[in-house]
Order: C-alpha cells, then sequence, then structure tokens
C-alpha cells in the first residue's frame, strides 16, 4: 500500500474498520477490536470480544441475538457507535 493509500485509510474509520475486518484472521480475533479502538476511541468502544459486541447491540436495538449474529463487525460496531450517540444526547453528556 503507497504511503497515500495508508494516509487514507487512517483519516477514516469506518474504512479502516472495513478494510481491517477483511484482513483479520480467526487466529487473533481481539486484535481487530483493540486496534479500531486504539486508533479511533471516538468511534469504537474498548471491548475486545465479538460476543460481548454482539450482546450490546441485541440489549440496545431489542433486535434477536440470532439475527445480531448475521450482521457483519463493521455493522455492529455502527450500531453500537450509534447507540453511544442516541444515549449522549439523551442524558446530556459525552461522558459515558
Amino acid at each position: 500500500m503507497s504511503g497515500h493509500e495508508r494516509e487514507a485509510l487512517l483519516s477514516e474509520p469506518w474504512g479502516f474498520a472495513a478494510w481491517l475486518d477483511q484482513l483479520a484472521s480467526d487466529e487473533l480475533p481481539q486484535t481487530r477490536h483493540i486496534l479500531k479502538f486504539l486508533l479511533f476511541p471516538d468511534y469504537f468502544e474498548r471491548i475486545s470480544t465479538g460476543r460481548d459486541k454482539r450482546l450490546i447491540v441485541a440489549a440496545f436495538t431489542g433486535r434477536p441475538l440470532k439475527e445480531v449474529r448475521k450482521l457483519s463487525f463493521l455493522d455492529i460496531d455502527r450500531a453500537i457507535y450509534g447507540t453511544r450517540v442516541a444515549q449522549e444526547k439523551k442524558l446530556g453528556t459525552s461522558s459515558l
């Protein structure tokens, strides 16, 4: 990847997440979650397991866990981000 391509990838959290999820192997599944949070803490939560992320999405959206399991990690991360934004607005704080 060229320097310009790397800079572009590291400047856009959702693009980076999509790229990383395509590369991530099953050997270190938590790495994808940790890297996204470390690079973009304003967009991703400090949750390092897909299982916990799925449970959060199911709990806050009311969607059945069976349905949530079919979502991509990108969709799950977007749902969690949306939940955080909604809760911040509802509670009038960004200190969640």
